[in-house]
């Protein structure tokens, strides 16, 4: 397929998620608004976010908080919720009538630097960013990881104007290598001793890229499982 500048020479199928409000079934990737309080509850990059991520590695000081904000050497709540509170973060939530907030989240994404214009001026040109993810436990493996990631990508491809997510990980995190090659990142180089890390060692970076067109086509294959 061809994108010929970002433009999909095939139907818009990321268009199509985009007006069912990137809603399938009952996931839903959501923007994170800290005004809203009364979708998002109280100090939600706390009480949520920077917890869960505690929790998912039962015995870990740090949970999963190494791998999942890589290169970053403090990961105390502090340092860690003024990150994201300067981040344009998705939500990704399963329906749950059984908790306060009527969804369970499941984890979160955003974006980490762009590429060409940048999102905030007029400038419609296509652009890449460095994307960032992290999942809770508690979904590790389950079909509705897959149907958000779907979903959550969707969402910055279109948002954005994106041709491209990158992403960078610790050399070492495999596992989330073989998860996203499933949406069509493919490993694209290294970078030795490039990312620090919370123990005062400096560690390599492996980098990833998925082109839009690459997941237009999982997308496709995705749907046409579902008609």
């Amino acid at each position: 397929m061809n994108t010929n500048g970002g433009s999909l020479a095939v139907p818009d199928v990321l268009a199509a998620l985009r007006d069912d409000n990137y809603r399938m079934g009952n996931c839903q990737v959501v923007a994170y608004d800290p005004t809203r309080t009364d979708v998002f509850g109280d100090h939600f990059l706390y009480n949520v976010l920077y917890k869960q991520c505690l929790e998912s590695r039962p015995g870990a000081k740090w949970g999963i908080l190494p791998d999942s904000f890589c290169g970053m050497t403090n990961l105390s709540a502090d340092a860690i919720c003024a990150y994201l509170s300067t981040r344009k973060i998705i939500v990704m939530a399963v329906d749950d009538p059984s908790v306060p907030l009527g969804y369970s989240v499941t984890g979160f994404a955003y974006p980490t630097v762009f590429v060409g214009s940048q999102p905030a001026t007029p400038d419609p040109s296509p652009r890449a960013m460095i994307g960032a993810h992290v999942y809770f436990r508690s979904y590790w493996g389950t079909p509705e990881i897959r149907v958000l990631s779907m979903l959550g990508l969707a969402y910055f491809f279109t948002t954005y104007n994106l041709v491209a997510i990158h992403g960078q990980r610790y050399s070492a995190n495999t596992l989330t290598a073989r998860f996203l090659s499933q949406f069509g990142f493919q490993d694209t180089g290294l970078l030795p001793r490039f990312l620090g890390h919370h123990d005062g060692q400096i560690r390599d970076c492996a980098l990833s890229t998925l082109l839009r067109e690459d997941f237009v086509e999982y997308v496709i294959e995705q749907l046409l499982t579902l008609a």
